[in-house]
This record gives C-alpha cells, structure tokens and sequence, in this order.
C-alpha cells in the first residue's frame, strides 16, 4: 500500500509539470490504412534550447498506451540531454576471387551503448498527442519538447539524508 501512494504521489508530480493545451480524439481505423503522424516521422531538429522527442506504444488498455509512450518519449529526452555514448562498428568482408562463381560474404555488428542516471525531465512539454483504436487495441504517439534553459536543464536529483528519513517516515504515517 506504502508503495502504491508514493507510486502515485510522483505520478501525480511528474503529470502536474507536463502542459498539453490541445484535446485528443480517438480514432477507430483499420491499422492498414492507418497514417503515421507526420511529426513523429520528423519530431523536429534539436537545437541549442530546446530537444524533442517523438513515441509511440500499443495496448489493450488505453491510459497504459498512453504512459508507455509518454514515459519512453521522456527517457529520449534525458537521454539526449545527459547521456554518454558510445558505439562500436566492426565489418568483416571476405571474398574468393573466383571471378564469376566467387563467394563473398560480409558481417557487420554494431553495439551501442548509452548512459545516464538521475535526470529531471519534469519540465517537458507534451506538443502532439494521437491515438488510434484497432479492434481492442490502442496506439499512442506522442510528441515531446524539453527545454535546455537554465531553469529547466535536466540536473541531478538528490535528496539529502535527512530529506530522505523525512520522507521515509511520512510514508509509514499514511495507513
């Protein structure tokens, strides 16, 4: 139960920071004729101020389709504002030289690798929001910005000890 209440007590915090001023309407469509959204095929070029972030996710309930791509589109964005990557490429081409009955074979293997730990994204902006309905399913695409301003530039979250035992024992008053 302790769980569940701070579960939805950062929920709720965490949706209180987003802002969305537009509605969202539910379309039934038959998901062979159904249309990518065009910003989230080209969700915007980052720039100096601001990062964007484009998602989309299925399900058979339709608030959880909606925090699936909500929460993915926000890992983009702390990724692109705090990460470190890195990526290895390793190619290997043969080949038999037997002129027109030669055999050639090539491999590629690409592993990335990206990092990042305690990143405040809570001051994101929900742009675009779509969702389709087909059959019993939902898909959700979202479409999200970030600012890099100082005021909202993604830091570290820390609570200091004491804020933590504050919190730890306000958790166990709640029955």
């Amino acid at each position: 139960m302790k769980k569940l209440v701070m579960v939805s007590a950062i929920a709720i915090a965490l949706g209180g920071c987003s802002t969305f001023s537009g509605t969202t309407k539910i379309e039934t469509v038959d998901p062979k004729s159904a249309e990518v959204p065009t910003w989230y095929l080209n969700p915007g070029a980052d720039s100096e101020d601001t990062v964007y972030s484009a998602s989309t996710a299925v399900s058979d309930n339709l608030e959880f389709a909606v925090s699936k791509a909500s929460h993915q589109a926000r890992i983009v964005l702390a990724e692109k504002i705090a990460s470190t990557a890195s990526e290895t490429l390793k190619q290997y081409n043969s080949d038999n030289a037997k002129g027109g009955t030669s055999t050639s074979r090539q491999m590629t293997e690409q592993v990335t690798k990206s990092e990042f730990s305690n990143v405040n994204v809570s001051g994101y902006r929900l742009i675009e929001k779509k969702i389709y309905r087909d059959g019993d399913m939902y898909r959700a695409y979202v479409l999200m910005s970030l600012s890099r301003t100082p005021t909202q530039t993604a830091v570290p979250v820390e609570l200091s000890q004491t804020e933590a035992d504050r919190a730890v024992t306000a958790l166990d008053s709640v029955q």
